[in-house]
């Protein structure tokens, strides 16, 4: 009976001891890992629902752009400014139909609108001079006209070898009577032109009339006299010596 009574309690620590190295998990780690499954579940339907949500966005965008291109093309001008304003709207970075719309909107005359649109590709992309001469315009036609002097030099500093932007800095600068610049500018047109180039008589006689109104009348007839020298049937260059003096 000793015997059996030893054999009793050490089955009994054996299996005390048994049960408590395998007893199930605790209700906790059931828990957490559970709670990681949903976790990987909403992921996946949050990547699911707002990707289809993109995608939906950019073949929306993507048929606006197309759309206003098309009226574009069809000289729709109204009409496609509303579908690339709704396009930039869902695509504001897209700087190449941003300044089609600026385009757009010069053809139409809104001037304003055109120099907003611009300006927001300018101040996020490199310098172009084209861009540059397109803003001073604007600039001008806005009553901007320090604005437009000062995009007008940004151009000629880019792109020094065009006439076009040259002349047009010269005018502004002459409205802003900054005459001695002009006459900078006007001479700088003509050294750049080939001998006797007919184009040459139309800035003597621009340079002709900033020296007039800076009061260098002699000066002003040389001027005048010279572009004769190159279009002596030119109307207003002899009107112009006529009234600064004669000959």
């Amino acid at each position: 009976m000793a015997r059996s009574s030893v054999v009793t309690e050490s089955e009994a620590v054996v299996s005390r001891t048994h049960k408590k190295k395998y007893r199930p998990w605790p209700s906790r780690a059931i828990l957490v890992f559970l709670a990681g499954g949903l976790i990987v579940l909403l992921a996946v339907g949050y990547l699911g629902f707002f990707g289809s949500t993109e995608t939906k966005t950019k073949a929306a965008a993507g048929r606006l752009k197309l759309q206003g291109q098309r009226l574009y093309r069809a000289k729709k001008y109204d009409q496609a400014a509303d579908f690339l304003n709704r396009y930039l709207g869902l695509a504001p970075k897209d700087q190449r139909t941003r300044e089609l719309l600026a385009q757009i909107y010069w053809q139409i005359g809104d001037g304003w609108r055109a120099f907003a649109e611009l300006n927001i590709v300018n101040r996020s992309s490199a310098p172009n001079g084209d861009r540059f001469y397109r803003l001073g315009l604007l600039a001008d036609q806005m009553g901007k006209r320090d604005e437009s002097v000062v995009f007008l030099k940004k151009a000629v500093a880019l792109k020094p070898e065009s006439m076009l932007f040259r002349v047009e800095l010269a005018k502004s600068l002459t409205k802003l009577e900054h005459y001695d610049e002009a006459v900078v500018q006007w001479q700088e047109a003509i050294d750049r032109l080939p001998d006797k180039d007919l184009y040459a008589a139309v800035i003597y006689a621009e340079l002709g009339d900033v020296l007039r109104l800076k009061g260098d009348i002699e000066k002003a007839k040389e001027a005048y006299r010279r572009g004769l020298e190159i279009e002596p049937g030119n109307v207003y260059l002899q009107a112009q010596i006529a009234g600064a003096g004669g000959q």
